[in-house]
């Protein structure tokens, strides 16, 4: 049995539902928070009309938008930036620290990018190329020929 390009779509489909939350890099908590700056740079760039390069946010707009410790709040914020969704841009240990998102607001977590195949790439791939007739991206040129080794140089460099 052959698998086909619809079956691939099918899988394709399916996998995010199936597969997602169990390849997710984050714990659901952590993607709770990651959420919430999305949330808050969204909000911020477009009220102020700036760029989210240049939209920073606390640890005190996060407490605020979900409520949560000071403690919970810094051990997903640390996790984030280990992982490099954010980064700390200002402030030093005693102060307060303003960080930047480093990620997309724009992009949408509950889809899970697992690395499946693109079925657009293989239908390219499955047509016939006009000069040869092979699939174009499955065909290649013949194996150049290799010189063959002499056996005098060979013997000469290793009894030296």
């Amino acid at each position: 049995m052959r698998v086909t390009l619809d079956d691939i779509a099918l899988a394709n489909q399916l996998a995010p539902d199936l597969l997602g939350r169990s390849l997710d890099e984050l714990p659901p908590q952590t993607r709770r928070v990651l959420d919430a700056i999305k949330q808050i740079v969204r909000e911020r760039c477009e009220a102020e009309e700036i760029e989210p390069r240049h939209c920073f946010f606390s640890r005190r707009d996060i407490r605020a938008r979900l409520g949560w410790s000071v403690t919970q709040v810094r051990v997903h914020l640390d996790r984030l930036r280990e992982l490099e969704h954010i980064a700390a841009r200002y402030g030093r240990p005693g102060s307060a620290f303003q960080y930047e998102l480093l990620t997309d607001y724009r992009e949408q977590s509950d889809t899970a990018l697992i690395g499946l195949l693109d079925v657009e790439k293989l239908q390219v791939r499955r047509k016939p190329d006009g000069n040869n007739g092979h699939l174009t991206g499955g065909w290649r040129p013949p194996a150049r020929q290799v010189q063959p080794v002499e056996e005098s140089r060979l013997t000469l460099n290793l009894t030296a």
